[in-house]
């Protein structure tokens, strides 16, 4: 979670807690959004990636209980991790949603990290952008839906929006919501077709001015 430092696993429906990861230093080691996810092809296989001082991706292969660095997201890239998304047709290929509005994609599980543009460019985003949720669809992982959050009242022009991806993940483009906060993307099967759900966000102590509140 947020202002918090590190992970801890239940095996007893919550019952009890041990941690599983933390930082030997004891600095900060932040979990903010979706930043925990299991690999839909092996469930023993989790992911997860850090908000805070280091942009640490960390891997598990025994259900959680034991970690390691997989690698770190260049500070160059992005100063802080959100959400990690694995693409559904292969274990290797991962995608992270960063501050400043940068998605960033690994091709080797998490071992190497590269910016992938969005409308063409890196830089599309204001510092306190946030990417913190993407998804694919289950049915055709071509198909993906990131979504951008802002906390800063003088950044909303051209900020925040819903982006789609229709090849994998290499590009993506802005198609709805500019200027307004969201936090949450899904989807939901429906017979024969795919239901896409976003939810907004807005921080409780900025005025109204930020749309994405209730939504």
């Amino acid at each position: 979670g947020y202002v918090m430092d590190g992970v801890m696993r239940s095996t007893d429906g919550g019952e009890t807690w041990t941690r599983v990861i933390s930082d030997p230093q004891n600095r900060r080691i932040w979990f903010i959004s979706e930043a925990i996810v299991e690999d839909p092809n092996a469930p023993d296989i989790l992911y997860a990636v850090r908000g805070s001082v280091i942009n640490e991706v960390y891997r598990s292969i025994d259900r959680g209980a034991t970690w390691e660095v997989m690698g770190v997201v260049p500070d160059s890239l992005s100063t802080k991790l959100h959400t990690v998304q694995i693409r559904p047709d292969s274990s290797n290929i991962l995608f992270a949603g960063c501050q400043q509005g940068v998605i960033v994609r690994s091709d080797d599980s998490g071992r190497s990290w590269r910016a992938v543009p969005v409308n063409g460019r890196y830089d599309l985003f204001t510092p306190d952008a946030e990417i913190p949720k993407i998804a694919f669809s289950p049915r055709d992982p071509m198909l993906g839906y990131a979504i951008v959050t802002i906390s800063d009242t003088k950044n909303i022009s051209g900020n925040d929006v819903t982006v789609r991806t229709t090849d994998g993940g290499e590009t993506w483009t802005r198609i709805a919501h500019q200027d307004t906060s969201l936090w949450a993307v899904e989807y939901q099967p429906v017979g024969d077709r795919e239901d896409v759900w976003v939810g907004g966000f807005r921080t409780f102590t900025l005025p109204t001015l930020i749309k994405g509140d209730s939504i």
